[in-house]
This record gives structure tokens, sequence and C-alpha cells, in this order.
């Protein structure tokens, strides 16, 4: 082995160890999907005051010309499960959080506007319907003599993406304040693993049930939102185009809904941020 294979040989183990190539191959499945996607963007996380990295954001591009005046992004963190599987806590949903996901959405202005499309519409987008089920909790399993992670590597990445996706929330109510609501985005988080992923639950009898899954939504603290708590959707590779696919359909469903009437949604959501000390 020549010196420069060694070179390149640990490089590319440093990349390995460190998901880079994972996060390139889920960025490339985004696009193929048609969205469009940007790496390596930073925040400043909310929480902590530090800034942060986002694996990648991404936005699905407009069918028509034209950018839409209601959109939606997804705020992916990437991360290696090495083998290691990752098991989601699940139960009922309470009522509260199966009516109300606009409570589970960072940033003033988006949470009232998903508020007024909830309303009109008497539906919820897929991205944030809990279902009958929801995650409260997940953990990445070790087994035999390993050490336990300092930080459980699961719940870190869910909370690195509800973090980036509160805080370009906060950045859209700035914009807002300052410009007025001609077009305002709606964050999402997601957390892309390579899994396996499972869900782990007691039925009505009190039987354990343990269940592989390929995606899970996820209730992970947050103290932007209303509720306190953010939906994070946790999706491997195998699922996301599926994923991305129905986040596609609920951008358009979103715009459409709310431009059809722009008038009356800007003033009725207008007025209620007013009421909350929060002009636009």
């Amino acid at each position: 082995m020549t010196k420069e294979e060694s070179v390149e040989g640990k490089i590319r183990n440093w990349l390995l160890r460190h998901g880079l190539p994972f996060e390139l191959k889920v960025g490339r499945q985004i696009q193929e999907a048609g969205w469009s996607v940007s790496h390596a963007t930073y925040f400043t996380d909310v929480r902590t005051k530090k800034v942060r990295e986002l694996d990648i954001r991404a936005t699905p591009k407009p069918r028509n010309r034209g950018f839409p005046s209601f959109w939606l992004s997804l705020a992916i963190q990437c991360k290696q499960s090495g083998g290691k599987p990752w098991v989601v806590f699940s139960s009922a949903s309470e009522i509260f959080e199966s009516r109300f996901p606009s409570a589970f959405v960072s940033g003033k202005v988006a949470s009232e506007l998903l508020f007024e499309y909830d309303v009109r519409t008497k539906s919820h987008l897929s991205v944030v319907d809990v279902g009958k089920k929801r995650g409260h909790g997940i953990v990445r399993v070790k087994f035999g003599q390993e050490r336990p992670d300092r930080v459980d590597a699961a719940y870190n990445a869910l909370r690195s993406a509800s973090a980036a996706a509160a805080a370009l929330a906060i950045e859209e109510d700035k914009r807002a304040r300052d410009d007025g609501l001609e077009a305002v985005g709606l964050f999402f988080p997601v957390v892309v693993t390579n899994g396996p992923i499972y869900t782990f639950a007691l039925d009505p009898s009190g039987e354990e049930h343990l269940t592989e899954v390929e995606e899970a939504c996820v209730l992970t603290p947050e103290p932007t939102t209303a509720s306190g708590r953010a939906i994070v959707n946790v999706v491997t590779p195998n699922a996301l185009k599926a994923f991305l696919a129905r986040a596609e359909g609920d951008a358009e469903k979103y715009n459409f809904e709310l431009s059809e009437n722009r008038s009356a949604v800007l003033e009725a959501v207008g007025h209620r941020l007013s009421q909350k000390g929060f002009p636009v």
C-alpha cells in the first residue's frame, strides 16, 4: 500500500464515521424527487444560543410558474445508526395532539397560518398528522458491553432537527414583521436514519408489541411551540420517496387553499397575531 492510498483510506474512513457520504446520498435522493436542496446551512439554536449546522434544507420545486405565497420546507438531519436499532416508544394520541397540530409548529406566523388551513379544510397536513398513535420517546439501542451515549444519539438528532426548524421559523417571523405576509414559509423537522427503526407499544390488554417500521413521528421537547413540543418525522431512506411525495402534496394543498382565499386568510391571521401582540 502506498502512502497516498493509506491517506486516502484514512480519509474515507473518517468520512464514513462522520456520516458525510450518507448525507450526500440522502440529498441526492431528495433532489431526484424534484426538490431543491441546500446542504450545510447554519442556524442559531434558540435554546443554547450556539451556532449549529443543519444537514439539509429541502423545499419542493413549484410545478407552476412563480414562487408560491405559502410554502413549506423540511429541516433534515441525517444520522447513521451504525447498525444499532432506534426504538420509538409509542402510545395512543391525545385529542389535543391530533386536533391541533398547529400547536406543535414553531413560528408565530406559521402556526397561525397552519391553524387557518386546518379550520378551512377541516383536515391536517400529513407531515403533522400524528394519527392514532405517536411516539413520545426514542432511544438508540446498544448491545453487550458498549458504552452508553452521554446524550442518546437518536434523541439528539431529533432535538437538532427541531431546533433547526424553530430557528428558521423565528427568522421567518422577523421577516414577516418587517415585510408583511406576502410570502411565508412553514418549516418541519425531519430525521433520516439508515435504521432499523422499531416501535414499542402496549395494546389495550397490556401486551407488548415490538414492530419494525420505515417511519415514525415522535413528539420532541421544543420550547418555541405553543405546546412545548414539536412533531418530528423519523424516516429511513427506503421510505423517503413516499414521504417526500406526501409532503409535496401537502405543499400544493396548503398553498392552493390559502392563496385562493388570500385576503380573508391574511385578515384573520393578522387579527389573531395582533391580539397576541405580534402585529404584521
